[in-house]
């Protein structure tokens, strides 16, 4: 519903009713609440925004305030899943050796599922949540590394987990 025009639209009629009102108090002496006035023509938007469901953009690898179960693509290097519980399936999906994804649980639920024939190093960050590797390794405040046996940087696909107020699990399909 609203895309780049409608935002571009509202900030430069923000900016020309900022003007307006500048001029108008400056010359002519009207009274007006400037500040108050930019205050709430920014809340009306955000609320219009909010209401069409234009400020939340659904992307393949977020989940936002729903349950869902996400398959892993080449092209996504970054999951997130924001006040909601996901699956995301990283064991089908051929990544390159030695990148990087990143998986950020907040305030949600989130399982990961590996393949057991790859090698992978796993960093979990976790702030006043939970992540467990593979292994049953259970982090609840600070961090901790799972690596695959005979994973180096060089031959293993490097995933970097955190969790905040959140849980994450992560588990061979």
């Amino acid at each position: 519903m609203f895309n780049k025009f409608h935002s571009s639209l509202f900030w430069g009629l923000l900016l020309l009713i900022i003007g307006i009102l500048i001029l108008s108090s400056n010359y002519l002496h009207i009274p007006i609440p400037i500040f108050k006035t930019i205050v709430a023509l920014f809340f009306i938007y955000l609320g219009i925004r909010i209401f069409t469901g234009s400020i939340f953009k659904k992307k393949v690898n977020t989940v936002m305030f729903s349950k869902s179960k996400i398959d892993a693509m080449l092209s996504q290097r970054e999951y997130n899943v924001i006040f909601s519980s996901s699956e995301i399936d990283l064991s089908k999906t051929d990544f390159e050796q030695g990148k990087k994804i990143e998986v950020n649980v907040l305030f949600g639920e989130g399982k990961v599922y590996l393949s057991k024939d790859k090698k992978y190093i796993i960093y979990i960050t976790s702030v006043f949540g939970r992540g467990c590797d593979p292994n049953g390794t259970t982090i609840n405040f600070g961090s901790n590394t799972f690596s695959s046996e005979n994973a180096s940087s060089d031959n293993a696909i490097i995933i970097e987990i955190n969790v905040v107020f959140g849980n994450m699990e992560i588990n061979y399909k």
